[in-house]
């Protein structure tokens, strides 16, 4: 499998036009393979840019943990408030806005990942109503 995807990532992305790519730091030892692979076949250079990997601390983020609450009925839905899911955050009453300060104020940094407790973000969203608010 990862033979064949690192081989044709670079072209599909350059091939369909990707100008600029995001992905986890996870990949970044194959970022000159990436590139040659597009040198080589002679198609557009794509610049990648790089995040560290959000983990909450105590928190489940995968979907294959999520979907056995969900399916055992221990909540109501993906948009259960109680979801560390973007639609149950929202329910929750989170803004866009705040989130995506808060996720930008942690995976922007070069660390291999960054561990974060799930209340850090409700403490933030507060901060943020507190700072926007009219």
């Amino acid at each position: 499998m990862y033979p064949t995807y690192d081989f044709a990532s670079p072209f599909v992305d350059a091939l369909e036009g990707v100008t600029h790519a995001l992905r986890s730091d996870e990949y970044r030892d194959r970022d000159a393979q990436y590139h040659w692979i597009q040198e080589d076949m002679g198609v557009g250079r794509v610049e990648i840019f790089e995040f560290s990997k959000l983990n909450m601390v105590y928190t489940a983020l995968s979907k294959s943990k999520l979907s056995v609450f969900v399916q055992n009925g221990t909540v109501d839905g993906w948009d259960d408030p109680r979801m560390p899911t973007l639609q149950g955050m929202l329910r929750r009453g989170l803004k866009i806005e705040a989130l995506t300060q808060f996720i930008l104020e942690q995976v922007l940094f070069p660390c291999p990942t960054s561990f974060i407790l799930f209340a850090r973000l409700t403490a933030d969203k507060i901060n943020f109503v507190q700072n926007h608010l009219i």
